[in-house]
């Protein structure tokens, strides 16, 4: 199997080979060592490593010194071929320089972009954001509720009476009780308004803790005699489980600011009668 993983590895680098070095290779630096030398160009150990790191990640689960010598090969055909490439001229290429500036623009936007929107990105600021994000959220509530369900108003009635002020719900819902919850007493556990049909939803909401429904509630499934056991607010979600998305909104944030601030200083103008790559 993993033998299979990494002749699956060495298909896909060839494809990503010259976009991965384009785009993410380091500069060199002292401790960062030659692993090849293809006609006077150096392959670097930060070029194999850049390379693995573009990989899909089910392929970088193989780890890198497993692979390292096979991508240090790719990046041997790599040179090889744009050191070909370069004898015949191709830089001069139209095609070719376009790419290339296409290229060279994704890199200066993706650095860009990564410095000035990660200058916003600060604790202070997401701490904000989260103490807004939390005051904006209305305070909700659960309740906890039991419930006997049977298949007439008549036999509710008759439970409702048998029951009384002081009557033993939950054995009450073991005895009668048709839905699942019966063998639990009719236990529910907590839910939030919504989660039950409405009709359900609104008389359960309506009571007082330790009360019971003085007449049956109709609903789709039956008739229903309803307990109301606790209530509680709901905890608001933690800074750690919100801060992805706080994450990513305050990127967005900054990106449409960033935007705004750029097009505002820029000449820009649309051919809007242009023809497109898919008109014809």
């Amino acid at each position: 199997m993993k033998r299979a993983m990494i002749t699956a590895v060495l298909a896909v680098v060839p494809l990503l080979a010259a976009p991965a070095l384009s785009q993410t290779s380091p500069l060199p630096t002292p401790g960062d060592a030659v692993i090849a030398t293809v006609d006077g160009t150096e392959i670097r150990a930060s070029d194999v490593v850049a390379l693995y790191q573009s990989l899909p990640e089910r392929y970088r689960q193989i780890g890198m010194a497993q692979i390292a010598d096979q991508i240090v090969e790719r990046l041997i055909d790599q040179t090889l071929t744009a050191n070909a490439a370069r004898e015949a001229g191709l830089e001069k290429d139209p095609e070719v320089q376009r790419r290339v500036q296409q290229l060279t623009d994704g890199v200066l936007q993706q650095v860009y972009l990564d410095k000035r929107i990660g200058e916003e990105l600060t604790e202070a600021k997401l701490k904000a954001a989260y103490k807004k994000r939390i005051s904006e959220q209305s305070a909700s509530e659960e309740i906890r509720a039991r419930h006997i369900l049977v298949k007439t108003e008549a036999e509710a009635q008759k439970i409702i009476q048998e029951l009384g002020d002081d009557g033993d719900f939950a054995a009450a819902a073991k005895k009668h009780s048709t839905g699942p919850s019966g063998a639990k007493g009719g236990d529910l556990g907590f839910f939030a308004d919504g989660m039950m049909v409405p009709e359900f939803s609104k008389a359960a909401f309506a009571l007082k803790v330790g009360e019971v429904t003085k007449t049956p509630v109709k609903t789709q499934f039956g008739w229903h005699i309803i307990k109301l056991e606790e209530r509680r607010k709901t905890e608001a979600p933690s800074y750690d489980t919100l801060i992805p998305d706080l994450r990513r909104e305050l990127r967005q944030q900054a990106y449409q600011a960033l935007m705004e601030k750029l097009r505002s200083t820029a000449k820009i103008t649309r051919q809007t009668d242009a023809p497109t790559a898919t008109q014809k």
